[in-house]
């Protein structure tokens, strides 16, 4: 078990290496959910009603920022390129020979790029929920934003 921990650490010091990525891509996850939820807005306004499709616009933010959270936390789709570039570079039988599991060690990696992306998913959606502070309504109690969360 101490050696997947090591990939994870080494697996961190990667993601952290290439800072510019992080920005670009914690840039990325925020822009996405603003656009959204401007879009929102606009057809909000357009319409002149105060609700579209049986939501206020109230819940609509809120249900945007929600949802590009959770996107934001679980979208993340390099490990299939990172695997078939393993085997197209002729690497992956270094991973075969060594004394690991192949599928332990892709899951360390996954599992701590998973962290990191949500960690920066919660600094995004922070961002935008005090940016939309009066528009967005999400009454969660410590339990269930727990809940939500695991």
């Amino acid at each position: 078990m101490r050696k997947y921990w090591k990939i994870a650490a080494t697996t961190w010091s990667e993601v952290f290496a290439y800072r510019l990525n992080v920005w670009l891509e914690a840039f990325g996850n925020l822009l996405t959910i603003l656009a959204s939820i401007v879009l929102w807005m606009f057809a909000f306004e357009a319409t002149g009603e105060n609700t579209f499709g049986g939501y206020t616009e109230t819940q609509m933010i809120s249900y945007l920022l929600l949802a590009g959270f959770i996107t934001s936390a679980i979208s993340y789709t390099a490990q299939g390129d990172e695997t078939a570039d393993d085997i197209r570079e002729g690497r992956i039988s270094n991973y075969l020979v060594k004394p690991r599991r192949f599928s332990l060690y892709y899951f360390a990696r996954t599992l701590t790029r998973k962290v990191f992306t949500f960690a920066f998913g919660i600094i995004a959606v922070g961002i935008l929920l005090f940016l939309f502070r009066g528009s967005a309504d999400i009454n969660m109690s410590p339990f269930h934003f727990g809940s939500f969360v695991i």
